[in-house]
């Protein structure tokens, strides 16, 4: 095993609105809304941190479709350059 080039910084959710889905997502997993504001809500769930952030003109998916973007994974590193660079070999 490779030395990792970062480590996961929360799984985020895109929203219109991230206040009631971070309240969903608290409530339904047993966790905490403990930061946010009109853009992000941040759920501490243990050791995972589940975020709602707010896109701008927000597309839900509806099925079919997938165009739409529904989440995407937040990965913390140290140095940018090397994580790119190891990311795009």
């Amino acid at each position: 095993m490779t030395e990792p080039v970062g480590r996961l910084g929360s799984v985020a959710l895109d929203c219109a609105d991230p206040r009631p889905l971070a309240e969903f997502w608290a409530t339904m997993l047993g966790g905490d809304v403990t930061a946010g504001s009109d853009a992000f809500c941040a759920v501490e769930l243990g050791k995972l941190l589940l975020v709602t952030v707010r896109v701008p003109d927000y597309r839900p998916p509806h099925w079919p479709d997938d165009q739409a973007k529904q989440f995407h994974l937040d990965v913390a590193v140290n140095d940018l350059e090397r994580a790119e660079c190891l990311a795009l070999a």
